[in-house]
């Protein structure tokens, strides 16, 4: 079983990033699953271009990023999530 893991494309499906690319790429190696570890959504302007081409697959899983989870918030007119450094305790790593 041959997997791929990917995240950020942030909206950009030809430009910047060259999502389409990497999943040609990904096809060619007979890749068996994807797992999309979220992000996929906002800062560039092709959002929805990378949502059919990822809701059209039929080998891949998706988790969503802060990004995402941010439009979703928006849509259902809920506050904005929490942010990672408002969820956790303090460390001794921290500045």
């Amino acid at each position: 079983m041959s997997i791929n893991e990917n995240s950020c494309h942030h909206g950009y499906s030809r430009q910047r990033c060259g999502f389409a690319h990497p999943l040609a790429e990904i096809d060619q190696a007979h890749v068996s699953h994807i797992y999309c570890l979220g992000d996929t959504i906002t800062i560039g302007p092709e959002s929805n271009e990378v949502l059919d081409t990822l809701f059209n697959r039929k080998n891949l899983s998706m988790i969503t990023g802060n990004h995402d989870e941010g439009v979703l918030a928006l849509i259902h007119r809920q506050p904005y999530p929490k942010s990672h450094g408002d969820t956790r305790e303090p460390s001794s790593m921290d500045c």
